[in-house]
């Protein structure tokens, strides 16, 4: 079942691009991004990229890459598992390795047509964060269908649980092994009577494995989703955690979650979804207590304090709405301040007025009002109020958004 649905999502994958063409291809990437194909080639020239690789040359390497990285783990992870391994194995072997071969360079030939390998590389380099491409990654500008959108992600995701089989009973036997050791739990060295096998082991195996591959997915599965539903008359970053964090508790990519929820996931969709005509964040009253210094945003080094992370999170979406004020003068980009309000982050003493911070998030994201009608500004109770003045330095604002592109692998759009 894993197997099948990956492999309708490929198909769908390939049909949308057999049923397109280059012209096609530029025509929507103009037409989602501002400046489009010639800002990619523009920001990768900046970065010292001059197209280079061609289909031919590409080609001439596939033989070694798959020798290398492709079939032989499979090898390692199943040969216990098989009956006549030398024969089995040296045409399975082989077989793999002239179906991947075919199979890679029919991929290639098709998304050089469609998409171009310089262009690819060039965003790759840039708006892919360095990180390489697929052609997946194409889809949504292809066809903005979210429906379609759904149907080929989860495919995919589902096709990754497939094809991660093999892996998880190789780590089921090292779990194995490890339990007759004493290392882990002897749970992992049942053996299932009715299916033969460690099940315990691969269950556990395939939850490590699974998480971490839905988080991986998820934030660029969110922007491809709003993408899909086209430009926004406003989008209200509203998400955050709050300031009683006793410790650094940390994502899966190490972070500490009051920087990747209240920072860098405002900065991540904000790059990669659409422009829309308004853009607010909230930040706090406590952003004066922020350190403007931006050094150690990760909390790798300095001791732990929630309240302060909190207050620099605060400090660090003010400069990104006045950040983005000034790269996109025609977003209407500001920042507010909802109060203390009696919310489950807030408590129950809180003495704000709740309904107040809320209708200010909705004037600014709808009203008509002149007021309401700014940029790079900052409110309070639908109040013009003075933020801190290190908030619009331009230095301070290049730099944190410079390095929310480098711990995120997103820069941000021209």
């Amino acid at each position: 079942g894993f197997f099948a649905y990956g492999a309708f999502a490929m198909l769908l994958v390939l049909w949308i691009f057999l049923s397109s063409n280059h012209g096609a291809f530029v025509s929507a990437y103009n037409t989602y991004f501002q400046d489009g194909v010639p800002q990619v080639f523009a920001q990768a020239s900046g970065k010292g990229y001059s197209p280079g690789a061609t289909l031919a040359n590409i080609s001439a390497v596939v033989p070694i890459l798959f020798i290398s990285i492709g079939p032989y783990p499979v090898m390692q992870f199943v040969g216990g598992e098989i009956r006549r391994p030398k024969r089995t194995l040296l045409y399975g072997l082989v077989l793999a390795e002239v179906v991947s071969i075919l199979i890679w360079l029919g991929l290639t030939f098709l998304i050089d047509n469609l998409v171009g390998i310089p262009f690819i590389e060039a965003w790759t380099l840039t708006v892919g964060g360095g990180v390489p491409t697929v052609p997946t990654a194409f889809v949504t500008v292809l066809n903005p269908s979210s429906t379609l959108l759904w149907l080929i992600v989860v495919g995919l995701f589902i096709g990754n649980i497939g094809w991660s089989w093999l892996s998880l009973v190789f780590i089921s036997r090292l779990f194995l092994a490890w339990s007759f050791d004493r290392v882990i739990p002897s749970s992992f060295a049942h053996v299932s009577d009715r299916f033969h096998t460690p099940t315990f082991a691969i269950v556990v195996g395939a939850v490590i494995a699974i998480i971490p591959m839905y988080l991986e997915y998820y934030t660029s599965f969110i922007a491809a989703q709003v993408n899909a539903l086209g430009a926004f008359d406003a989008v209200i970053h509203n998400a955050g955690v709050g300031y009683r964090e006793p410790r650094r508790i940390a994502t899966v990519d190490g972070l500490p979650h009051v920087f990747a929820i209240n920072t860098l996931a405002p900065y991540i969709l904000t790059a990669l979804i659409r422009k829309p005509k308004r853009l607010v964040y909230l930040s706090s009253g406590l952003h004066r207590s922020g350190d403007p210094s931006l050094k150690d945003l990760t909390w790798s080094a300095r001791p732990w304090s929630g309240s302060s992370a909190y207050a620099d999170s605060k400090l660090h979406d003010l400069i990104l709405a006045f950040a983005v004020a000034g790269k996109w003068p025609d977003v209407l980009s500001n920042a507010l301040e909802p109060g203390w309000v009696a919310t489950k982050m807030g408590g129950p003493g809180a003495p704000d007025d709740l309904d107040a911070g809320a209708e200010t998030q909705v004037w600014l994201a709808t009203s008509n009002d002149p007021e309401a009608m700014v940029s790079g500004q900052y409110f309070y109770h639908q109040k013009r109020r003075a933020a801190e003045a290190v908030a619009r330095d331009e230095k301070i604002q290049e730099r944190l958004m410079a390095e929310c592109a480098r711990i995120s692998g997103v820069p941000f759009p021209g």
